[in-house]
């Protein structure tokens, strides 16, 4: 019974202080987007008003820097417990310090199953509700669609003509095969229409192979006469619409309980899941983070109240945060261009540091 209280008291003081960070970062990434926001030009008076807008982008950045949250939330619960000699109480008990660390940690875990399952559908939301906004302003960039079939539909904007591309990805040689173009010039009427066996993304457009080419419009009267075999055409744009194949897969904006489908369909396209592979293992790791986090938060409690500097903790606590922070984004982004395994780049921080964690904890008591 008293380690049930004991946990109960824990997780209520861990929460307090969760909601205390949270609510302060919350408001000063406000003031931060407002302060972008309310510099942004708007000639048409259209979009939402830029506080609006500001509390819009505030999930979405609140998101991104949970895991410091966390650990200054940890911080804070525990001096808060050694100052008070709480934890030197629970000592007295014949229970070890390091149990209120874990505790304290569980509740972490606990939390994030619940951002993930919870919390990062509502950002998602607001993220797509910011950037449909935002489209009164900024023209939203939609070169790129999807068919249910797995065929992408691609256009490219030339200097005096328009590109439509429907192609498809052979998933075993990662080629684009069996391609469809209609060429428009500047006054929107069609003028070519091509067929290309296969396609190779550039830096700054399209290599088509294998290409037969028609003109086509109202003044020509027999299409098929004017066909003709290229070995090879470009269509150069800067910049191409093939970045945006990659950006389709990057799955940031597709919550847990849409990773099936989204799933599904990129298989259809034969696009790459490295992408999503990462997304998705990012997220089943986000409670880890935050356990390390309240680890790291919380190890330097342990020492008797006398012996405790608090400046030192602090920093250390800090300093270890930011660098397991810093870390994890870089192992992700190794992973995301192939310079690191998939499980890897997002295994090998968090369970590293949670190693090391429980090592601090125990060394500290």
């Amino acid at each position: 019974m008293a380690s049930v209280m004991l946990t109960y008291y824990l997780w209520k003081r861990s929460m307090q202080s969760l909601l205390l960070v949270t609510i302060a970062f919350a408001a000063l990434i406000f003031l931060l987007e407002l302060e972008q926001e309310a510099g942004r030009s708007n000639p048409d008076g259209n979009a939402l008003h830029p506080t609006l807008l500001a509390l819009l982008k505030v999930p979405e950045s609140l998101f991104a820097l949970l895991p410091i949250v966390v650990l200054l939330a940890a911080l804070n619960t525990s001096l808060r417990l050694a100052r008070s000699n709480e934890i030197a109480s629970i000592q007295g008990t014949g229970m070890a310090g390091r149990n209120a660390v874990i505790r304290m940690a569980l509740f972490a875990g606990m939390f994030g199953i619940v951002v993930v399952a919870a919390v990062h559908p509502v950002v998602v939301m607001s993220t797509q509700l910011y950037n449909n906004a935002v489209g009164n302003i900024v023209l939203q960039d939609d070169r790129v669609h999807v068919e249910g079939s797995g065929f992408l539909w691609v256009r490219e904007a030339l200097e005096d003509s328009v590109v439509i591309m429907r192609l498809k990805r052979n998933p075993a040689t990662g080629e684009f095969v069996d391609v469809a173009a209609v060429t428009f010039d500047a006054d929107n009427v069609p003028k070519f229409y091509m067929h290309a066996l296969h396609a190779e993304p550039l830096r700054n457009g399209w290599l088509l192979r294998d290409v037969n080419r028609w003109l086509i419009g109202d003044e020509i009267e027999n299409v098929e006469a004017t066909r003709k075999a290229l070995e090879e055409y470009r269509i150069q744009s800067s910049p191409s619409a093939q970045e945006l194949v990659t950006e389709l897969v990057a799955a940031e904006n597709v919550h847990i309980w849409a990773l099936l489908k989204q799933w599904d369909v990129l298989e259809r396209a034969g696009l790459k899941l490295n992408l999503l592979h990462i997304h998705v293992l990012s997220l089943c790791m986000l409670p880890l983070v935050f356990a390390t986090m309240t680890m790291l938060g919380g190890a330097g409690a342990l020492k008797p109240s006398r012996m405790l500097r608090i400046p030192l903790v602090v920093i250390a606590a800090i300093i270890a945060g930011l660098m397991v922070f810093f870390l994890r984004n870089l192992t992700q982004i190794l992973g995301t261009h192939d310079a690191f395994p998939v499980v890897s780049a997002i295994l090998t921080v968090p369970v590293g540091t949670l190693l090391l964690a429980c090592a601090a904890v125990f060394y500290a008591e």
